[in-house]
C-alpha cells in the first residue's frame, strides 16, 4: 500500500518529483501514473493485484501529492517530461504503464517514444486525440482483440506493443493482462 511515508524525491530543475517503490528490485518495472488532481495513494486499493514479482513504481506527478508544483505549468508534455526523467533516475531499460485518466494519456505519450515501453495499462483514458498529439500514430491502430486486450502495432516499435484501455470500473481486467502480457517479460537485470 502506498502511503507517502516510505518513498523518496527526485529533484529536477524546477521542482522535486515524489515516488514510492514496492515489490521485488529485479522484477519487471510497472510504473503508475495517477490521474489529475489524483495522487499515487489512488492505487493502493489495486496494488494488491499486480504479482509479486514485479517492480513497482508509484509516481505523484508535478504538483500533486507531495511533488511541488514548480515554475512550469501543468501539461502532457511536461508530466511526460518528468516521468521519463525519473524513469532515466531508475535505470529502467524495459518497463510497462498503468495509466489512470491524465496518467494515462501521459502514458499513451509516452507508450508512442519509447520502445522501452513493453505493455500499457490505461483507465478512463482518453484516447481519441487530435492528429497533432504524439501519441496518436499509436492509438489510431488500436484493435480488439477476442481477449479483450488492444493489440497495437506501431512502426517505430520492433516488437508488439499491448495496450489495454479501461472503463474506470473494470480493474479486474489488470489480472488478465499481467498473466497474459506482463507475466511473459523476463525480470529485469
Amino acid at each position: 500500500m502506498f502511503n507517502h511515508q516510505s518513498g523518496e524525491f527526485l529533484y529536477l530543475e524546477d521542482t522535486r518529483i515524489y515516488y514510492e517503490t514496492t515489490g521485488a528490485s529485479k522484477g519487471h518495472p510497472v510504473v503508475l501514473l495517477h490521474g489529475g488532481l489524483g495522487s499515487l495513494e489512488d492505487f493502493s486499493p489495486v496494488i494488491d493485484l499486480i504479482p509479486d514479482p514485479f517492480y513497482v513504481v508509484a509516481v505523484d506527478m508535478r504538483g500533486h501529492g507531495r511533488s511541488q508544483l514548480g515554475t512550469r505549468p501543468l501539461t502532457y508534455q511536461q508530466h511526460q517530461a518528468d516521468i521519463q526523467s525519473l524513469i532515466e533516475h531508475l535505470g529502467l531499460k524495459e518497463y510497462s504503464l498503468i495509466g489512470f485518466s491524465d496518467g494515462g494519456v501521459v502514458a499513451y505519450r509516452i507508450a508512442s517514444e519509447s520502445q522501452a515501453v513493453k505493455a500499457l495499462i490505461t483507465i478512463g483514458s482518453q484516447w481519441r486525440l487530435s492528429p497533432q498529439e504524439p501519441s496518436f500514430n499509436i492509438l489510431a491502430g488500436v484493435t480488439p482483440s477476442p481477449s479483450g486486450l488492444i493489440s497495437v502495432r506501431q512502426a517505430t516499435h520492433k516488437t508488439r506493443l499491448h495496450v489495454l484501455s479501461v472503463r474506470p470500473l473494470f480493474l479486474g481486467a489488470m489480472e488478465t493482462f499481467f498473466f497474459h502480457c506482463l507475466k511473459r517479460q523476463k525480470p529485469r537485470k
